[in-house]
């Protein structure tokens, strides 16, 4: 009986390390699209990484497709086109805006013409918001149009409604 005994408690051991070999070799076979993962990630934080992991884009096309296929609950039909579109709606695109910088000579002038109004477009200040616009409309004196109300000749129309008697 104890033999019984002994070989079933090495069979669960087996079964026992068995798991735990699977587990590990899952483990194992997942790394390079955890890595890929990753990349992705810090391409949407815009986050620069020093670990030296080689970028494979077929791997990533195929977690972009999968992720943008868990938020929007439906299935991409094309493949680089979802990959395509994960990229335009996640991954930050920079816009380096140059403006004429004094330098540090001219840090503390306060000539006028220097001024950050003199050197950006009416449509830039306009997208820069309500208050900023304001201001450089004020800095090149541009007042507001005046508004005028226009009052129409027709005379008042005056209708007789019947007149209803509720208390009683």
């Amino acid at each position: 009986m104890d033999i019984k005994i002994q070989n079933a408690v090495i069979q669960r051991t087996i079964i026992k390390y068995e798991r735990e070999l699977k587990a590990y070799n899952q483990l194992i076979n997942n790394r390079p699209i955890a890595q890929q993962l990753f990349l992705i990630l810090c391409n949407v934080a815009g986050q620069n990484h020093d670990l030296g992991i080689d970028t494979n884009i077929e791997i990533q096309n195929k977690l972009k497709i999968e992720l943008l296929a868990m938020i929007e609950k439906k299935n991409v039909s094309h493949y680089q086109e979802g990959a395509t579109e994960f990229d335009s709606r996640f991954i930050t695109q920079v816009k380096k805006i140059e403006l004429n910088y004094l330098g540090n000579t001219d840090v503390f002038d306060t000539d006028l013409s220097n001024s950050i109004f003199n050197q950006i477009s009416i449509e830039q200040a306009h997208n820069k918001g309500n208050v900023f616009f304001d201001e450089y409309l004020r800095f090149h004196n541009v007042n507001e149009t005046k508004k005028e109300l226009i009052l129409s000749k027709k005379p008042k129309q005056f209708l007789n409604l019947p007149e209803f008697d509720f208390d009683t």
